[in-house]
């Protein structure tokens, strides 16, 4: 295999062995995180926390509704967005200006777009309502993660450490 098509191949493969990847690396961070945790003592799930998550994930969601849109100009958002929409049409990690592959910016951030692009792609949303998508994947994942910070401090800590990292 050429190595251009090998490129080609592992940059625009399948999303669903990109997602697939990922989630494998997320099951075993946290199974070796839960044996950690339990070793210690790991405390159950507080309310606050989530009641705190919650709040984040509102505040979130109306930055999404008021600021998510198309980017203008040759920026970086427009960058990322055409890396994400190319690797979720199979074109590759491509600089979309000349079309030729590209490592000029790293590739995590676009392959994220580009999982969201690929699940936006068959329901025939992906020019018009990627930005959007990406922000809202993004406030979920940010709250999550001011939910799951807590927990952390709450387990190593103390309640009152989690209620300060959650905030």
């Amino acid at each position: 295999m050429q190595a251009g098509r090998l490129h080609k191949w592992v940059i625009s493969g399948p999303p669903l062995l990109y997602l697939l990847i990922f989630f494998a690396g997320f099951a075993t961070a946290t199974q070796v995180g839960g044996r950690i945790l339990d070793k210690r003592g790991a405390k159950p799930a507080v309310v606050p926390g989530a009641i705190i998550a919650a709040v984040g994930l509102a505040l979130r969601l109306v930055w999404v509704a008021i600021a998510a849109r198309q980017p203008v100009g040759m920026t970086d958002p427009v960058r990322y967005l055409f890396a994400g929409r190319d690797i979720a049409l199979g074109n590759g990690y491509v600089d979309f200006s000349t079309g030729q592959p590209t490592a000029y910016y790293p590739p995590g951030y676009p392959l994220f777009v580009g999982a969201i692009a690929a699940v936006l792609r068959p329901f025939g949303l992906l020019e018009n309502w990627l930005p959007q998508a990406v922000a809202l994947v993004q406030a979920v994942l940010g709250a999550a993660s001011v939910y799951l910070l807590g927990l952390l401090g709450r387990s190593l800590w103390s309640r009152k450490v989690g209620l300060i990292a959650a905030v």
